[in-house]
């Protein structure tokens, strides 16, 4: 901001001579005189003048000032500045192996095994870790699967339903492994922050085969017959 304050002096002189001298505080400017037809008296005279010019401004701007007659006065004046914090929304979710690499939980009971009641654990681990982190509300967790009700198959027909497959959740901050179902569409409200209406909730699902009947031979399952279960987030 630029406030020029210009200040003139006249003066009639005794030989009749107008003389006039301009002060520009930030621009120089020219002195000049003209003659006085009105006589020898000499005469001060004192033109006082205030120019402002102010150009664009991107933050509020106000101010104040004394004059000369009250030079004590406590100059005091104030500007404003608005603030925003824009947080985008975001929703993670993780199942086992990050990326795009969807991993393979595998049953294998020996023959003795078969239909004997005993849980088998998954190979070559039965555990996998789960993290689901979220600030856009109230994080909803389904599952279904791609066996159109039927469970997991084999190459002749034969199932094994969703509900011989166990999940038990431990560790971390939560335990909410969804139990599988053949038509799928089981779901879970997970445990928000109360303050920040956030979530970030993780754990470690095990996975085990019930083993509760003996079965006709094959490999059930896979992501060709039944064997691929999808578990979405969603927010509002």
């Amino acid at each position: 901001m630029i406030i020029p304050a210009r200040v003139g002096l006249g003066l009639f002189s005794a030989e009749g001579l107008w003389i006039g001298l301009k002060h520009d505080q930030f621009q120089g400017d020219v002195i000049y005189s003209s003659g006085n037809p009105r006589g020898k008296q000499g005469l001060l005279f004192l033109v006082c003048w205030l120019g402002v010019g102010l150009g664009p401004l991107q933050a509020e701007q106000t101010s104040d000032q004394a004059t000369a007659r009250d030079p004590e006065v406590l100059l005091q004046t104030s500007a404003r500045l608005n603030f925003e914090v824009n947080i985008p929304e975001f929703l993670y979710f993780v199942i086992g192996s990050p990326g795009a690499t969807i991993d393979l939980m595998n049953f294998s009971p020996t023959a003795a095994q078969v239909g004997s009641g005993e849980l088998i654990a998954g190979d070559p681990s039965p555990s996998t870790i789960v993290w689901i982190r979220s600030n856009g509300g109230q994080v909803t967790l389904t599952e279904t699967n791609n066996s159109g009700g039927q469970g997991l198959s084999n190459a002749t027909g034969s199932t094994i339903s969703y509900s011989e497959i166990l999940c038990t959740s431990s560790g971390h901050t939560s335990d909410f492994c969804l139990t599988l179902s053949d038509t799928g569409g089981n779901s879970i409200q997970l445990p928000m922050y109360p303050v920040h209406e956030a979530t970030e909730q993780s754990a470690v699902w095990t996975f085990e085969y019930a083993n509760t009947a003996v079965r006709e031979k094959g490999i059930y399952g896979t992501s060709a017959n039944g064997g691929r279960v999808t578990w979405t987030a969603t927010t509002p």
